[in-house]
């Protein structure tokens, strides 16, 4: 696991300030713009219409993948943040 560089070091000390749940929140919404975009592509070439099920479980999936995605990215970050802490300085 490395330690992150100075630019890196910068970047996610910035994300870190603006908060877990605004990260989290980017992710949840990242996969549902994703997943409705795959869905409705997949719905144009058969021909089909979103139903409500269809957008709830786009919707549930989303939050499931986005939020776990968003801990995992965020402990890794987090563990490589304080490697480096010592080699940056303190902004």
């Amino acid at each position: 696991m490395n330690a992150l560089d100075h630019e890196e070091y910068k970047k996610w000390a910035l994300i870190r300030q603006r908060g877990k749940l605004r990260y989290a929140l980017k992710w949840i919404l990242n996969f549902f713009l994703f997943m409705t975009l795959i869905h409705g592509f997949v719905s144009l070439l058969n021909g089909k219409e979103f139903g409500m099920e269809e957008m709830l479980i786009v919707l549930a999936v989303s939050l499931l993948t986005g939020g776990a995605g968003s801990l995992l990215s965020w402990m890794i970050c987090e563990k490589r943040y304080q490697l480096s802490h010592d080699r940056n300085p303190p902004l």
